[in-house]
């Protein structure tokens, strides 16, 4: 009898959070630190569903005003699969941004 292969668990790196798509869970937040005027970062928050069925996730609100911008705003995970999304950040003027909560 084969043993199935257990999932790797994702691990968090310095610019990289993980939301997991299930119910009561904690709102991620990406730190972008300390930019320079005309700098740009980029940071990746993992989309990943547990669930045996499909999830679309829909970006609604991204203050592009702020200078933040998405790879994408309209994705479809997978049954027990994730998705890689980049959240990015350009800092043109000299305001002060914390973080992006998501």
């Amino acid at each position: 009898m084969e043993k199935e292969a257990e999932p790797v668990p994702v691990r968090k790196s310095a610019n990289m959070e993980v939301l997991t798509l299930t119910h009561f869970n904690a709102a991620p937040r990406l730190g972008f630190g300390s930019l320079k005027l005309g700098e740009e970062r980029m940071c990746t928050l993992m989309l990943r569903n547990p669930h045996d069925y499909e999830q679309r996730v829909r970006v609604e609100k991204v203050p592009e005003k702020k200078h933040f911008s998405v790879s994408c705003r309209d994705i479809l995970v997978g049954p027990n699969d994730q998705f890689p999304l980049e959240v990015r950040h350009c800092q043109w003027n000299s305001c002060v941004c914390r973080n992006y909560c998501c």
